[in-house]
């Protein structure tokens, strides 16, 4: 799963990072500039996770056509990564528009940056909710091997994926916890510099 969405909060107090102290006007160079820092960053992340995604699907795939008769495991493992494929999908869609930052205003580079701070809630909010459909798909194996619906994996190691997984959903949870409340401080800043800018 996608652990981070956003970005480090660089634009600190976004009201005086876009104000000069003599004039009160925009700092226009400034805003375009951090603009510029978010955009890149966002390119980067969404290679870095369609390629992470890329990966995993082939070495998925090899695996299988290593051993064409599929069990339950496979079947499992092959719902989480289309579960995880959607996931990466939605992702680059909700972030349809945010790209661009070349030739904006004032007022429209605000509005960006407000539409990329909802977006990265939406994000941490579905993140959750992905989160939880990986721990069922863990609960199901576990399950299936205690029963015997599942031949256990050797060495006894039924107990490895749930082990490795609830850690890091807890951190995950953790850290979307502190992450949101960081994306609605900075929200509200941007509302309330978009608001000055309109008078």
């Amino acid at each position: 799963m996608n652990t981070e969405h956003d970005f480090p909060d660089d634009w600190g107090d976004v009201g005086t990072l876009w104000q000069t102290q003599a004039t009160g006007q925009v700092d226009i160079d400034r805003l375009r500039r951090a603009a510029a820092v978010r955009t890149s960053r966002l390119i980067a992340l969404t290679v870095v996770e369609v390629a992470s995604f890329a990966v995993s699907l082939f070495v998925l795939l090899r695996l299988i056509g290593a051993k064409p008769n599929l069990g339950p495991v496979h079947w499992i493992t092959l719902g989480l990564l289309a579960i995880a494929g959607a996931f990466t999908a939605w992702t680059i869609g909700s972030r349809r528009g945010l790209w661009r930052h070349h030739g904006l205003g004032p007022e429209a580079l605000v509005r960006l940056e407000i539409d990329r701070a909802n977006a990265s809630i939406r994000f941490w909010r579905m993140n959750r909710f992905v989160l939880f459909i990986v721990l069922g798909g863990v609960a199901l194996l576990t399950a299936g091997w205690l029963t015997g619906w599942i031949d256990p994996p050797k060495r006894n190691l039924w107990w490895l994926p749930a082990a490795a997984n609830l850690p890091l959903v807890a951190v995950s949870l953790l850290v979307e916890r502190w992450r949101v409340r960081q994306l609605r401080k900075r929200l509200g800043q941007l509302i309330g510099l978009k608001a000055a800018l309109e008078q």
